[in-house]
């Protein structure tokens, strides 16, 4: 006997185990990573969603008040007194913001960042019905 053990004896990883190991935990971040950037798209436009229902609820008092509307919606956003942020029309941060507006027939959300959102335009009339495209 030459007074040397076996590896099997020593209980280490060996190189094989680590590279495993390193190839299933960069597997398991690629899936997670691609799912985030879903939710992160999603909740882009939920918060748009959010905000064109705010403005649908602001031209819905409008035309119910007979000192302003008296059964007419605000043809833009300052005629409804309506503004998102300090800095004007816009949600979100850079790269990808919506910008809105609405009229008499109905409020829009539009970006031109296409591969941050998962709809760049959304509109949504006074009555509450959405769509991707203006009817």
């Amino acid at each position: 006997m030459n007074g040397r053990q076996g590896c099997g004896a020593c209980g280490g990883m060996t190189l094989i185990d680590l590279m495993v190991v390193v190839v299933i935990v960069g597997i398991l971040v690629t899936i997670g990573f691609s799912a985030y950037g879903g939710y992160v798209k999603r909740s882009r436009e939920a918060e748009a969603v959010n905000a064109l229902g705010s403005i649908m609820t602001a031209q819905q008092t409008y035309i119910s008040d007979p000192a302003y509307g008296n059964g007419h919606y605000a043809p833009d956003l300052e005629t409804l007194k309506w503004v998102l942020t300090e800095t004007g029309q816009t949600v979100g941060v850079a790269p990808a913001f919506y910008t809105y507006g609405t009229d008499a027939d109905h409020s829009w959300a539009r970006t031109d960042e296409r591969e941050f959102v998962v709809h760049p335009t959304i509109f949504l009339d006074h009555q509450g019905k959405m769509t991707y495209k203006p009817e």
